[in-house]
């Protein structure tokens, strides 16, 4: 799951070669519609002023956007590890 701050960094024109590397893939990115608010897929809200494309229930990311699609769509998940805890 990304943060709202990793997904901004990530559709920022500075981060155009990861689409050039990954051929333009769609990804779903484990954030989800619930009514009118967008929820990650560990309980926290959506933060970022980026707009979802869309009225479907799960977010995929397409050419430097936000889109929704029904959640059965067959893509790749973009992921991220959790961070490590300091002793």
């Amino acid at each position: 799951m990304l943060s709202d701050k990793e997904m901004d960094h990530l559709l920022s024109p500075s981060q155009d070669h990861v689409f050039r590397l990954n051929g333009n893939l769609d990804y779903w990115l484990g954030l989800r519609r619930r009514g009118e608010r967008f929820q990650w897929v560990d309980g926290s809200s959506y933060n970022s002023s980026l707009e979802v494309l869309g009225n479907s229930e799960c977010v995929y990311l397409a050419d430097h956007k936000l889109r929704s699609e029904d959640c059965s769509k067959q893509l790749p998940y973009l992921c991220s590890k959790p961070q490590p805890h300091l002793y």
